[in-house]
C-alpha cells in the first residue's frame, strides 16, 4: 500500500471513531470526542457525557465510547470530553474547586455540541460524580432538558466519606510503612499535598464542596425528564427517584445489573453494558417524539467534515508556573487498522531531544494510569521531546482490526503498531533517538519491540511480569505475586497457630499450596540450570539475558523500574540472571520503595518520572564508545 493509499485510509476510517477535538471551557482547553449520527434520520436532541471520577473514568472509558457510538447509530450527536485537569484536557491549578470548574466545564461542553450540530435540546448523561456534576449543570441557561444518570451520587458528603474509606484502605494495604507515613504528615497532608484516591487528586476546596452538594436538594432537575439506572448490587437512589416523582419531576428508575460492572470492573474486563444503553437509546427517542421543538431543531444539524481536523491546543506553561508552552494535537495513524494517539510538541525541538512513545499500561487508555502519562508527556515536552502517547490497536480510542477481539492486552499485531507509531515520529518529526516506554504489558511490548530489532535507541521499563508469557497476572490461577513471595510466606507460617489449625481442620487449600511450591521449585531449578549453562556458552530458548545481550549491542539503552515487592524482579534475575552483571551502565534497575503497581501515591510517582527523565535523557548505549566485555554494573 502507498502512502496516498495509507493516508487517504486513515482518513476515512478516522472519521468512524468520531471527530477528535479540543474547545474552549471558561479559561481551559478541554478535549473531546464529537460523534456524529450515522444514519440519515438525525435527532433534534445531543448528548454531553459527564465522566465518572479517577479510576471509575478509566474504567468506564470503554462503555462510553461504546454509548457513544451506539447512540449516534440511533440518530443522536454525542460529546464525550474531559473535565478540566483530567484525561487530554489542560491542567489546573491544584488548589482549585474542580467541581465549581467541571459544572462549568459541562456547560461549555454543552454550548459546544449546539454549535457543531444545531440540535435543540441537550441531554446530559452522567456517570457516578458525573451525575452530581450534570445536576449542577443543568440551569436554565444550558436550557438542558433531560438527564440521564448512572449509578447516581444522591448524596456528596456520603461520596466524600466514600472516597475517605477507599484512601484508607489503599493505605493499609500498601503496608504498614506507608501507613505509618501517612500518619506522620497527619492532618496537614490535604493542605501541602492533593487528596489522592487511587492517584488521582482532589483538592481541599472541592472535598468540601462535595461535602455540601446533595442532589435531593437540588432544584434544577425539575421540569426535566430523568432517566435512572441504579446499582443493583447497591441501589442508592430509589428513594430519591420516588421522591423526584411525589415532586412532578417525570422520572423513570431501573436497577441495572450492568451498573456496576460498567464502573467497576478493571480495564481489561470491562464490558460495554449493551443492553442498558439500548434503554437509555429508546428512552431518549421517546423523549424526542415529545418534543415539537426538538423535532424542527433535527433540520438545524449539520453534518461532520468529510476529513477529520487536527485541532491543536496550546499548553500556556505561566498558568501552572512552568517556563515553557507545549502544545497537543490528536493524530490517527495506521495502515491496516487506524491507531489513535495524541502528540505533545515542544515550542521548538532541541537538537538531540530524544522523541518518546508511550504504551498502553494493561488495557488503560492513552492517558495512563493516574494520567501518569500525560504528566510524562509534558514535563518532557517542555524539555524538547515530542511525546506520542498512542492507543494500540482494539484498545483505549483505537480501531480494532478485522478478526481481533477489543480490549486484548496482548494484541497479535501489536509489534506493527509500535512499528507504525515509530516511522510517524520518524517520517513526520525527523528525529532519530526514539524512546519506548511502558507500564506492565507497555513494558512487555516495548522490550519485545526493541528485540525485534525497530530502531529504537533506549527502552524505559516500568513493571515488566514476565517477557516470555502473555498471560494476564490478574486472571491466572495461582498470581506470579503469590508464587516469587512463597519461600518467605510459608517459612512466616511454619510457627503460626492459626495456620496449622487451619491446615489439620481442612480448612487450607493444600492444592493450591502444592502447587505454588511446585512452579516456584521449577523456577529455582530453572534459575540455576540457566545461569550453569551461561558460563558454558550455550545459549538456552527463552533467554532474556541473551536478548538483552543483543538489544544493548544494537546501542539501545535499557531501564528496567520496579516498585518494590514486584515479581517481575525476580522474574527479570531469573531469565536474565548473571547477564544483568556484564551489560555494564547500558542496563539499569531502578527500585521504588513503598510503592504499589501503578503508582497510585504522589510522591512514588514523583520518584519514578525522576528516575525515567534522568533515564531518557542520559546518554545512550550508541553514544558510548566502550566495549561490552569492558562494561561494568552502574
Amino acid at each position: 500500500m502507498n502512502a496516498d493509499a495509507v493516508l487517504g485510509f486513515v482518513k476515512e476510517s478516522a472519521n468512524s471513531l468520531g471527530e477528535a477535538l479540543y474547545f474552549n471551557g471558561v479559561d481551559r482547553g478541554l478535549f473531546g470526542w464529537l460523534h456524529c449520527p450515522t444514519t440519515d434520520k438525525c435527532s433534534g436532541i445531543g448528548i454531553v457525557v459527564c465522566n465518572a471520577f479517577g479510576f471509575e473514568a478509566i474504567c468506564s472509558h470503554r462503555s462510553v465510547r461504546g454509548f457513544a457510538q451506539a447512540a449516534a447509530a440511533s440518530g443522536f450527536p454525542v460529546l464525550r470530553f474531559d473535565y478540566s485537569g483530567t484525561g487530554d484536557s489542560e491542567d489546573i491549578d491544584p488548589e482549585a474547586d474542580q467541581i465549581e470548574l467541571w459544572v462549568r466545564d459541562v456547560r461549555s461542553a454543552v454550548a459546544e455540541i449546539r454549535q457543531r450540530t444545531g440540535v435543540a435540546s441537550v441531554c446530559l448523561m452522567g456517570i457516578r460524580l458525573g451525575t452530581l456534576i450534570a445536576s449542577l449543570a443543568a440551569d436554565e441557561a444550558t436550557r438542558v432538558d433531560s438527564l440521564i444518570m448512572i449509578s447516581p451520587i444522591v448524596s456528596g458528603r456520603r461520596y466524600a466519606r466514600e472516597l475517605r474509606n477507599t484512601r484508607l484502605a489503599a493505605s493499609l494495604w500498601s503496608g504498614a510503612e506507608s501507613v505509618a507515613e501517612s500518619a506522620t504528615s497527619g492532618a496537614q497532608s490535604e493542605t501541602v499535598t492533593p487528596f489522592e484516591v487511587s492517584g488521582f487528586p482532589l483538592a481541599s476546596k472541592t472535598m468540601s464542596s462535595l461535602s455540601k452538594a446533595d442532589l435531593s436538594a437540588i432544584e434544577t432537575v425539575s421540569g426535566r425528564q430523568i432517566l435512572i439506572f441504579d446499582d443493583s448490587t447497591l441501589p442508592t437512589a430509589k428513594a430519591w427517584s420516588e421522591k423526584l416523582g411525589a415532586h412532578g419531576v417525570e422520572a423513570e428508575y431501573t436497577m441495572s445489573p450492568e451498573a456496576h460492572p460498567m464502573i467497576k470492573s478493571l480495564p481489561h474486563l470491562a464490558t460495554v453494558p449493551d443492553t442498558m444503553f439500548a434503554t437509555a437509546c429508546d428512552w431518549l427517542l421517546r423523549c424526542d417524539e415529545k418534543r415539537e421543538s426538538a423535532r424542527r431543531g433535527a433540520g438545524k444539524y449539520y453534518p461532520p467534515p468529510a476529513v477529520c481536523t487536527a485541532p491543536i491546543m496550546t499548553l500556556h506553561g505561566h498558568r501552572l508556573g512552568h517556563e515553557v508552552s507545549v502544545t497537543e494535537r490528536p493524530v490517527f495513524i495506521g495502515r491496516d487498522a487506524v491507531l489513535f494517539g495524541v502528540v505533545t510538541e515542544p515550542p521548538k525541538a532541541e537538537i538531540g531531544c530524544p522523541a518518546v512513545i508511550l504504551l498502553n499500561a494493561g488495557a488503560t487508555y492513552h492517558v495512563g494510569t493516574n494520567r501518569m502519562y500525560v504528566s510524562l508527556a509534558r514535563r518532557w515536552a517542555r524539555r524538547g521531546c515530542v511525546v506520542l502517547r498512542l492507543d494500540l490497536s482494539g484498545m483505549g480510542d483505537s480501531a480494532t482490526r478485522s478478526g481481533e477481539s477489543d480490549n486484548n492486552v496482548f494484541p497479535p499485531k501489536a509489534l506493527d503498531d509500535v512499528r507504525c507509531a515509530v516511522d510517524f515520529l520518524r517520517g513526520h518529526y525527523a528525529v532519530k533517538d526514539i524512546a519506548l516506554t511502558g507500564l506492565c504489558s507497555g513494558a512487555y511490548h516495548a522490550l519485545h519491540a526493541a528485540a525485534a530489532g525497530l530502531p529504537v535507541s533506549r527502552v524505559l521499563v516500568v513493571n515488566l511480569q514476565d517477557y516470555f508469557s502473555t498471560e494476564d497476572p490478574m486472571e491466572a490461577e495461582i498470581h506470579l505475586k503469590e508464587v516469587m513471595q512463597a519461600p518467605t510466606v510459608y517459612r512466616g507460617r511454619v510457627l503460626s497457630y492459626r495456620s496449622w489449625k487451619k491446615l489439620l481442620t481442612g480448612r487450607a487449600d493444600v492444592g493450591r499450596i502444592l502447587r505454588v511450591n511446585t512452579r516456584r521449585a521449577s523456577f529455582a531449578i530453572e534459575q540455576i540450570s540457566r545461569n550453569y549453562a551461561r558460563r558454558l556458552g550455550i545459549r538456552l530458548p527463552r533467554d532474556l539475558g541473551w536478548e538483552l545481550e543483543r538489544i544493548i549491542a544494537r546501542g539501545v539503552h535499557v531501564a528496567f523500574v520496579f516498585s518494590s515487592g514486584e515479581p517481575g524482579l525476580d522474574m527479570l534475575k531469573l531469565q536474565a540472571g548473571s547477564t544483568l552483571g556484564r551489560l555494564g551502565n547500558h542496563c539499569h534497575v531502578h527500585i521504588v520503595n513503598n510503592s504499589d503497581h501503578v503508582f497510585s501515591d504522589i510522591r512514588r510517582r514523583s520518584e519514578l518520572e525522576q528516575i525515567l527523565t534522568e533515564e531518557l535523557f542520559a546518554p545512550s548505549a550508541a553514544q558510548e564508545s566502550r566495549p561490552l566485555s569492558a562494561r561494568r554494573i552502574g
